[in-house]
């Protein structure tokens, strides 16, 4: 009986993983269906979404490539952008992504321009903005086909397709994730499932810092409801410390440096 129990395990788990797989490859081509004809030239073309002009896909190029070079130098003078001279730290003024750059380090060795990291990036963070909703909905325990139709419908939401020109409103896929984690921690909260809270709403406002801070307004008013009677138990608040702790951490070095230059300008 025991020899044969991690074999029953293994054949388990793979339809869940294929399920998983063609969920996520779905995903990607409805992704390159809704921005079509993009895939048709991705090394020169930038979408624009609902905006008049390339500047603001432009400018979130350029941010990718300064998050890329910055990233290969360990940050140094990363607030220091050669943009609004002399002032200084003034990346600040704008959307920094940096965890953007984390993602975009190894297809910038591996494409041929910018402008195909930057399409592929956004045919990556569309796919998981279905996949992780998809994720969340399996969570909520419904059937694997409702919840795959659900994840269709982020991908496809109309706000993200007028907003494809503004590539860090694309990324709604932390905002996800958070709620997934958030819900496995629900669950147990342990010290394991808390690290993964932080990591991943840190992830959220590293993508986007509106979509961080508006989640962390949501997250507080929606606290009582998601935890309940798990409010009251004093082995709750150790891991739940931990896992602000962890985020607080984790977006401190962004935060702090734009709470100094907005007061200081």
């Amino acid at each position: 009986m025991s020899t044969c129990q991690p074999y029953r395990t293994r054949l388990c788990t793979i339809p869940r993983l294929l399920q998983h797989s063609l969920v996520f490859l779905s995903y990607l081509a409805l992704s390159l269906a809704l921005t079509w004809p993009l895939a048709k030239a991705p090394a020169q073309c930038l979408p624009l979404g609902a905006e008049p002009a390339a500047t603001v896909p432009l400018l979130n190029l350029w941010t990718i490539w300064w998050n890329v070079d910055r990233l290969g130098h360990g940050y140094r003078d990363y607030w220091q952008a050669p943009i609004y001279h002399p002032a200084d730290d003034v990346f600040a003024f704008s959307e920094p992504q940096p965890a953007v750059g984390w993602f975009a380090l190894p297809l910038w060795h591996l494409l041929p321009t910018p402008a195909s990291v930057y399409n592929v990036l956004l045919w990556l963070f569309l796919t998981l903005n279905g996949w992780f909703s998809f994720v969340v909905l399996r969570r909520c325990r419904l059937a694997w086909h409702v919840a795959a139709v659900g994840g269709a419908f982020v991908v496809m939401l109309p706000m993200v397709r007028l907003q494809l020109g503004v590539f860090q409103l694309v990324s709604l896929w932390g905002v996800a994730a958070t709620v997934w984690a958030l819900l496995e921690f629900q669950r147990v909260p342990n010290w394991r499932r808390a690290l993964l809270v932080g990591i991943a709403f840190a992830v959220t406002y590293l993508l986007c810092c509106y979509h961080g801070l508006f989640l962390s307004v949501l997250l507080l008013g929606a606290a009582p409801w998601l935890f309940g009677r798990r409010l009251w138990q004093s082995r709750f608040w150790a891991p739940a410390a931990l896992a602000v702790c962890t985020a607080g951490l984790l977006v401190a070095p962004v935060v702090t440096t734009q709470l100094r230059v907005s007061k200081e300008r």
